[in-house]
């Protein structure tokens, strides 16, 4: 928030857009807050975000709402066996929660285990396995390593689905609109911008809820025509999210900002 700020404060004759995925505890403080009106524009992920710079009296007219950017790579033929979460397995991702859903499901009898992609550190991992021992599924774990674009597309196309389940506020999640544009169906958490996104391209539960969670794998794990037409409806809504249309949006809006007196 500080490098915002004097981005924002310092007058100058440049235009100035700012991306914001989330809102710093720092703008409560009105002498931050105050600095987001000095920008030409302020580009956000969601209409939830776009709500939450209102609040903090931010000007609509400075207000342009663009969603996260996708690929739509060609659709393999692999079988989709695994279950998978991308990204660093702590608990503001929900990876807590995830562990406690499969103690749900291992005590049920269900045969399920998680595989794990992405970019996390030895001591992310570490926690995450103590607890996972500690629950009891620690056996239900199958560590990946981070990925190319190419070996992270491929994992998306293996995928019976994917987990999305974040405890934390999200105006957008990357992993969700490429696990669309990879026709994955997902399991996401209905908080922050994601319901935007996802849309009928998979199930949503309700952030910090094993049960929840629990219940929705458990249904796609003994639906296949479900999993099929979520992966259907998930390609489809990702086409409304491909980089072509991201960039074209962000062009019109730098158009825009210069087209105006200074």
């Amino acid at each position: 928030m500080s490098a915002l700020y004097a981005l924002l404060s310092i007058p100058v004759q440049k235009k100035r857009i700012v991306t914001v995925h989330s809102i710093d505890p720092m703008s409560r403080f009105r002498v931050f807050s105050r600095s987001y009106k000095n920008a030409d524009r302020i580009l956000v992920h969601s209409n939830e975000m776009k709500e939450k710079m209102l609040s903090l009296d931010v000007p609509e007219s400075r207000i342009r709402l663009v969603p996260h950017g996708t690929t739509l790579p060609p659709l393999l033929k692999t079988p989709r066996k695994e279950i998978t979460f991308f990204g660093s397995p702590n608990k503001g991702k929900g990876f807590w929660t995830i562990l406690s859903a499969l103690k749900i499901l291992k005590d049920q009898d269900w045969d399920v285990h998680v595989n794990i992609y992405g970019i996390y550190s030895d001591t992310e991992k570490n926690e995450a396995i103590n607890e996972a021992t500690h629950i009891g599924v620690a056996d239900l774990l199958v560590w990946g390593d981070r990925l190319s674009e190419e070996k992270f597309n491929q994992k998306m196309q293996e995928s019976m689905f994917t987990l999305a389940v974040y405890s934390l506020t999200v105006s957008g999640s990357s992993v969700v609109t490429r696990a669309m544009g990879n026709a994955t169906p997902i399991i996401a958490s209905n908080t922050g911008g994601i319901p935007e996104y996802l849309g009928d391209g998979g199930l949503q539960v309700p952030p910090d809820d094993p049960q929840a969670l629990a219940s929705a794998m458990a249904k796609l794990l003994d639906d296949p025509l479900l999993r099929e037409r979520f992966s259907t409806m998930a390609r489809r809504r990702a086409e409304n999210f491909s980089w072509d249309k991201v960039a074209e949006m962000t062009a019109g809006i730098y158009y825009e900002c210069l087209r105006e007196n200074p």
